[in-house]
């Protein structure tokens, strides 16, 4: 799984809705974010699309009053995640 450290691309920043690529990123990585983004009540809308599995880099789409802080606060909640996992892995 991949995309620690991930490279994004805004597609599109409209008033309340934002479209981001995340380049060379694993599309599970994106759904974990798609999934802290759910729980943030300040959130109205968050999904992410893939034209195809093996060619296509994830692209999320989310609707917020504050769209970019929302993504960036998911994801660096979902990278520290993942991070205490792979330690609490290693001490197995």
């Amino acid at each position: 799984m991949g995309c620690i450290g991930l490279e994004a691309k805004f597609l599109s920043k409209e008033k309340d809705l934002v479209e981001v690529q995340f380049n060379d990123c694993d599309e599970a990585m994106i759904r974990l974010v798609v999934e802290k983004l759910s729980q943030d009540k300040k959130v109205g809308f968050a999904a992410v699309t893939l034209d195809h599995p093996l060619t296509a880099n994830p692209v999320l789409r989310v609707k917020a009053s504050n769209a970019k802080d929302a993504i960036e606060k998911a994801v660096e909640a979902v990278i520290d995640e993942v991070a205490m996992a792979q330690k609490k892995s290693k001490a197995l």
